[in-house]
């Protein structure tokens, strides 16, 4: 069960939505240029209008951040930039600050990117966060978008033009030049993409690592009931991640690497024949919707998980 949806804007939410904006005026001013210091209620309206028009219009298609339970607003997120001939455009996102630390934008990015590739027939959305924008680019990253690098004056801001960093979530099923033909570069076999772990009491797991290694730690709720945590480096990056046992029962104790493979069929095959073992073969919607993974153990019996590489070139 999703711990947020996204929908389109009405125009009976123009209430709600300058609410949500107006009680997070500081931290999303920084980042977001339409936040000035006599942002009112008419200019909410004129957003709300102008989203619901540019919907139908096919133009763009901003959504809001809900809360499932009751409706209520948590932020807005959207694709906009739409460019329909090669199939790119822009993907935003923005919680209201009483709901920051949720994995609101997380869940709702990757319910764009599925409304973006599946729906809308896009090739790449690219997310464009500002240097400097901690808390975005930390979504940018756990939505397994592909890093581009840091590219400079990308993003104005006001009078200020930020370098920015680019990440880009790309559609597994665009059609590609031919692999016969095409000149493409190799995966880079065995790189470690993550590592996780599941323990029964992730709280004080993850303090043990913020405070022995000095990382920072983020919240990721998993249901009602259960969080579990992201870990992060000085730079923002996500290293490790601290899971929560009650959420995933019968799964493998001790830390889990997770290593790119290309040919995904091909290696997985080896297994057995290298003297591992198989123990699940399973899709997860992690860099791209229905990535394929699986969890063997090595002939000293310690896990790994095996992660189909993403398209190359």
């Amino acid at each position: 069960m999703n711990m947020f949806n996204i929908r389109p804007y009405q125009l009976e939410d123009i209430d709600e939505v300058y609410a949500a904006a107006d009680e997070s005026r500081e931290h999303i001013a920084k980042w977001m240029g339409w936040m000035t210091p006599d942002y009112s209620r008419e200019h909410a309206a004129k957003w709300v209008e102008h989203a619901v028009d540019s919907w139908d219009r096919g133009e763009a298609y901003e959504q809001l951040v809900v809360d499932p339970v009751d409706g209520s607003i948590v932020g807005a997120c959207g694709l906009n930039g739409v460019n329909r001939v090669n199939g790119v455009c822009n993907l935003g996102y923005w919680v209201r600050s009483s709901r920051l630390g949720q994995g609101a934008a997380r869940q709702a990015a990757l319910l764009l990117r599925d409304f973006g590739f599946g729906t809308v027939g896009l090739n790449r959305l690219e997310i464009v966060v500002a240097d400097g924008n901690t808390f975005s680019r930390k979504v940018a990253q756990s939505t397994g978008a592909v890093y581009e690098g840091l590219q400079q004056l990308r993003l104005k801001v006001g009078d200020i033009a930020h370098d920015s960093h680019m990440y880009a979530l790309l559609n597994p099923a665009a059609k590609r030049p031919d692999r016969a033909t095409a000149v493409r570069p190799s995966p880079k076999l065995g790189t470690v993409n993550w590592i996780d772990m599941i323990v029964n009491d992730p709280d004080r797991v993850s303090r043990f690592y913020t405070e022995v290694l000095g990382l920072s730690r983020e919240p990721v709720p998993e249901d009602a009931d259960h969080t579990s945590y992201a870990l992060h480096n000085d730079s923002g990056d996500e290293v490790l991640g601290i899971c929560d046992e009650a959420v995933f029962p019968d799964w493998v104790r001790g830390w889990l690497p997770y290593i790119d493979i290309g040919d995904f069929e091909e290696r997985v095959a080896k297994v057995v024949e290298a003297g591992g073992v198989i123990l699940k073969e399973m899709r997860m919607d992690y860099r791209w919707k229905g990535q394929r993974f699986c969890l063997v153990k090595d002939p000293s019996g310690a896990p790994v998980m095996l992660c189909e590489a993403g398209p190359q070139g």
